[in-house]
């Protein structure tokens, strides 16, 4: 068997299983439902993932929920490329990307990068180890109550921007 096929195989089977998972647990996340379809060759995966259910941080309960909708390609060959767009919900705490998040691997080092409406701002991570390593986050308007107060401490007011 041909190591291509062989791939395909493998991943046919793995997301046979996890689409029919019902319980499922990631450190305090608790999933009622986890859903992950796939379709196409492991050259050219269109695939959606979705989550929902509760986590626990400091003895509170916290309504989760997690969608991603992506394309994924070359995993057996060319360059590995994922671009996909995203939605998550932590209680209070939205995410949602603004631009998909972008992942390419080159033969010299990687890119990726996104843009997310978050804590009622944005937020820009890019990130690159292409010639010299460089990570770079912007952050406008970013509200930091809501991650205090899930944090256990007391909300402040204002907003933070980063740069």
């Amino acid at each position: 068997m041909l190591f291509p096929e062989l791939c395909e195989q493998l991943l046919n089977q793995c997301f046979q299983t996890l689409d029919s998972l019902q319980a499922v647990a990631f450190g305090p996340t608790e999933a009622d439902a986890f859903v992950l379809r796939a379709n196409g060759t492991p050259d050219d995966i269109d695939f959606v993932a979705e989550l929902e259910g509760s986590t626990r941080i400091d003895a509170l309960s916290y309504e989760t929920a997690f969608n991603m909708d992506g394309k994924l390609s070359g995993l057996t060959s060319g360059q590995l490329d994922l671009t996909t767009s995203l939605s998550a919900v932590l209680g209070d705490i939205g995410l949602t990307t603004q631009d998909p998040i972008r992942y390419t691997q080159y033969d010299d080092g990687f890119e990726a990068s996104a843009r997310f409406a978050a804590l009622g701002g944005t937020l820009s991570p890019n990130v690159t180890s292409r010639g010299e390593t460089a990570i770079r986050l912007n952050g406008e308007n970013l509200k930091i109550a809501p991650l205090l107060i899930i944090a256990g401490r007391p909300g402040l007011d204002g907003t933070l921007n980063i740069d």
